[in-house]
């Protein structure tokens, strides 16, 4: 379902586009781990690549950054500052059994992730 955001994305200039990733990424793990319903985000990812779509158009440079930095606030930093307490809530009650495997993987993909981010510095 996050494929329409990155294909939207996808003629962002690649530090945007890279930038874009790693907030999407960061906004699943929020949605994912909170258990929101996905019926939002359906509907939410088809307006918002509108968006997207538009700010890859636009051709003054600093004027695109705007906007871009102005999409990711709007829609995912609000989203997610939102979303915190329950996170945190929700990770310190986490045990194997009280989550699908698949949303467990995906946990443990992030923490390698952000690990190995640290030991290739």
């Amino acid at each position: 379902m996050h494929y329409v955001l990155l294909l939207a994305a996808s003629n962002l200039p690649k530090t945007l586009f890279d930038h874009f990733v790693i907030q999407l990424e960061s906004f699943l793990f929020y949605y994912i781990f909170t258990k929101s319903p996905t019926k939002e985000l359906e509907r939410n990812f088809s307006l918002w690549a509108d968006e997207l779509r538009q700010i890859a158009k636009e051709v003054n440079e600093d004027e695109q950054v705007k906007k871009f930095n102005i999409f990711l606030q709007e829609r995912f930093v609000k989203s997610m500052t939102i979303k915190e307490d329950e996170l945190t809530d929700y990770l310190k009650r986490y045990t194997f059994n009280s989550m699908q495997q698949y949303r467990t993987r995906c946990m443990l993909a992030k923490l390698t992730q952000y690990v190995d981010s640290f030991l290739l510095r």
